[in-house]
């Protein structure tokens, strides 16, 4: 049986953290299992890229590695050069980064966490939006001014997001994320419902009075005296 690399033990203990993270019940515990299994992740990435760092500092001066950022951007540069030609190890080189490479970096985003993020989004913002107007739809009573959908979308929406920040009850990082973009449009669809209101209430009491309108009631026969002036604004 072949031994394996640094790489696949590390990889290995980031995987074993994990499942001890889904398993445990002390929430203490679990954040901190969680966090190492990440660390432990990130490590097995860099790892391959060590000796490539270490030749280009040693082959560097300290005015350049200064320049850089220190021996720990050198490392990151290495790295994210690495991942983007998808080569290990990398063509060696001088630490200075082409001006070019320095404008098109970016922070990619992978297209798993796209698709969660739209996802969670139009399912508790679209979704669940459409269905809450059908209950204001059916039920017309108001709470505080405030109609059933509006209050939910607010207060369920506020809920998510404290429960999602905080990894209060679903342990999984991706539920957690879920939680806290699902409830981040819930609580814009009850802000936009309660701005909304209270820019319709505004503008109606901004309006003039309407003039109040006179009925002429004659009392007598016409021509004998001046008709009387009847107040009919509040029927």
């Amino acid at each position: 049986m072949s031994l394996m690399s640094v790489e696949d033990n590390v990889r290995e203990a980031s995987r074993l953290l994990r499942d001890a993270y889904e398993q445990s019940e002390c929430k203490w515990c679990a954040r901190h299992l969680l966090r190492l299994s990440e660390i432990t992740q990130d490590l097995s990435v860099v790892l391959p890229y060590t000796a490539e760092t270490a030749q280009r500092i040693s082959g560097s001066t300290a005015e350049d590695i200064e320049r850089e950022g220190g021996k720990i951007a050198v490392l990151k540069n290495v790295v994210i050069e690495g991942e983007r030609r998808k080569t290990t190890p990398i063509e060696s080189k001088n630490i200075n980064i082409e001006h070019e490479y320095k404008q098109n970096r970016g922070i990619p985003m992978d297209k798993k966490t796209a698709m969660y993020t739209v996802g969670s989004q139009l399912a508790f913002g679209t979704g669940l939006g459409f269905a809450l107007n059908r209950v204001n739809e059916k039920y017309t009573q108001t709470y505080g001014g405030q109609t059933v959908g509006t209050l939910v979308n607010v207060i369920g929406g506020l809920g998510l997001v404290v429960m999602g920040a905080m990894g209060i009850g679903l342990k999984n990082s991706t539920y957690q994320m879920m939680e806290v973009v699902g409830g981040g449009a819930m609580l814009q669809n009850g802000a936009l419902a309660m701005l909304e209101k209270m820019y319709a209430g505004a503008h109606v009491a901004s309006a003039k009075p309407a003039a109040k309108a006179y009925l002429p009631v004659n009392a007598r026969g016409p021509g004998q005296i001046a008709p009387r002036i009847v107040d009919i604004s509040s029927y």
